[in-house]
């Protein structure tokens, strides 16, 4: 076991931990081991060659342990029959998905893999990924050329220039876009189900009753071609005026199920609205068919393209990335808040 301990992962090209125990293989050990190199003596005394039969490590467990960064190739961690990864942080951030994880296991007889949540109860981590990058990004003049990927919520407003507003390029609309991508690294193989997880902050507008409902509409693009003509729009430098280009149709879109907008409203401007309410509703959209054909296709990562339906003065947030975790973070947003990718295998 090692307890309540971290890892400087950048001072290690091999490891730090590198578990590497029997897989059940027959070794052995020469006389000239034993005499020149140290090997194990044969245990009948003879000092003549013999073998043995590799056997796995029985237990192995991690438990409260910090890596600073994330380098799984480094670590491999295979050879035990039970093995069990607790509350592993990488980069001060809670392991809450297999994305995650800063080591490599692999042929394990059981492993096990948990955290504990906000509320103080045990969890599994969850297979999937947590998002490595989201941003909005506006029609409207003054937003036109902002990345918003540090920002602590996205945001979606449909302008009604195609079905997602994707269409909007020119006037004074005020139309956004979310765009949030996910890494695939982590599969092993094309999941049977996949949902997008986001976390409803407010909408803007206090004139726009409660009941009012609207749905999420998502879309997977490419960051390689995009509304400037151009090859390159990432997520870290994505604007209005560079984003992917993508057409939206009922055909191509995922659907969430309808939603009030509720009673939480979070007006324009403030700033990073850190000390905002958090209305903390769990919207989830199914995926499944953009995760099975990016895996088929071989993809690192999934872009995803997020808006809303619409609705007169429809301004929806949620929780991004960097409002979910660290120092900066919406005062009223938790870890599990971060936009996420379940499946199931």
């Amino acid at each position: 076991m090692i307890k309540n301990s971290s890892f400087d992962t950048s001072r290690y090209t091999s490891g730090p931990v590198r578990l590497n125990g029997g897989n059940g293989s027959t070794q052995t050990i020469t006389a000239d081991d034993q005499a020149a190199y140290g090997l194990a003596p044969n245990p009948d005394g003879s000092g003549a060659t013999y073998t043995y039969t590799k056997t796995p490590i029985s237990t192995f467990k991690l438990d409260n342990v910090w890596f600073s960064q994330q380098q799984p190739n480094s670590s491999p961690l295979n050879g035990a029959t039970n093995v069990t990864l607790n509350n592993l942080r990488v980069a001060g951030q809670l392991v809450e998905y297999r994305s995650q994880f800063p080591l490599a296991p692999s042929g394990i007889g059981t492993l096990t893999s948990t955290f504990t949540d906000v509320n103080g109860q045990t969890q599994d981590v969850k297979a999937g990924a947590l998002t490595n990058g989201d941003t909005w990004v506006g029609a409207w003049t003054g937003d036109q050329t902002k990345n918003n990927s540090s920002d602590l919520t996205l945001i979606t407003r449909n302008t009604g220039v195609g079905l997602m507003g994707e269409q909007y390029t020119t006037g004074s609309g005020d139309g956004k876009l979310s765009y949030i991508q996910f890494p695939l690294n982590s599969l092993t193989r094309a999941p049977s189900q996949a949902t997008l997880h986001l976390t409803y902050v407010g909408h803007r507008y206090s004139t726009v009753p409660s009941t009012d409902t609207d749905q999420l509409l998502v879309q997977p693009v490419s960051d390689t071609t995009c509304t400037g003509g151009g090859t390159s729009c990432p997520v870290n430098t994505m604007t209005g005026q560079n984003r992917p280009s993508f057409t939206a149709t009922t055909a191509s879109v995922a659907k969430s199920a309808a939603f009030t907008l509720g009673s939480t409203v979070i007006a324009e401007g403030g700033g990073t609205h850190q000390g905002n309410a958090v209305d903390g509703r769990d919207i989830t959209v199914d995926i499944t068919s953009f995760v099975q054909n990016a895996y088929a296709a071989g993809r690192s990562t999934l872009v995803l393209a997020v808006g809303n339906a619409g609705g007169t003065n429809h301004e929806l947030r949620f929780v991004s990335s960097e409002g979910a975790a660290g120092s900066g973070k919406l005062t009223n947003g938790t870890a599990d808040m971060a936009p996420g990718l379940t499946v199931t295998a």
